[in-house]
């Protein structure tokens, strides 16, 4: 579980493999590929509030920012207020997606990785399965996924003290990961 976690610049690399640098795996994980989904910032957050309170947020802020978990309890509204004050993505999440987006476009130093969203992942899912090695005789399995426009979330807005006016504040400090999500989701990077 840890692993989906770890920010890019967590893993020793060449060309060809992934090999985690913390100590607690063994030099046996490795991996030759790395396909990383993303998605809207702000979603992705109260997503993942939703089903986890901040269990992820607080992986997320001790592997890339080095700051201490959350407190139990710490509400969503509390997060954003806590991103309002400093300034900043204080939850890590721009900081992975940065991360995994730079190596994937870093190809040189980097086995293959791709970065890419629900819909370029629904849309084009022969093509990753294909690509994560499934085999022809298999690939039939995922001609029919595409992508249901319907659960689309584009910008959702985020509340501070009961008012989504402070919301714009967050999708400020959010801006350039969401433009890079906007720009994977538009094809411009796969």
């Amino acid at each position: 579980d840890g692993l989906k976690h770890l920010p890019a610049t967590a893993f020793r690399h060449d060309t060809s493999s992934l090999h985690p640098l913390s100590h607690h795996y063994t030099d046996s994980v490795c991996f030759g590929k790395a396909l990383v989904i993303i998605g809207d910032p702000v979603h992705t957050i109260e997503s993942t509030y939703r089903r986890f309170k901040l269990v992820h947020v607080n992986k997320l802020r001790k592997n890339l920012l080095a700051l201490p978990k959350f407190p139990e309890g710490f509400e969503l509204e509390n997060v954003y207020r806590d991103m309002i004050e400093t300034g900043q993505d204080t939850t890590g999440l721009s900081l992975y997606i940065e991360s995994w987006v730079k190596a994937s476009r870093t190809s040189k130093h980097w086995p293959d990785i791709r970065v890419v969203t629900a819909q370029t992942l629904y849309n084009n899912a022969v093509d990753h399965a294909a690509w994560m090695g499934v085999d022809e005789g298999g690939l039939h399995h995922f001609e029919d996924l595409a992508f249901d426009e319907s659960k689309a979330l584009y910008q959702t807005q985020p509340t501070v003290d009961g008012v989504q006016v402070k919301g714009e504040m967050v999708w400020k400090i959010f801006a350039p990961v969401a433009e890079l999500v906007r720009q994977i989701n538009d094809g411009q990077h796969i």
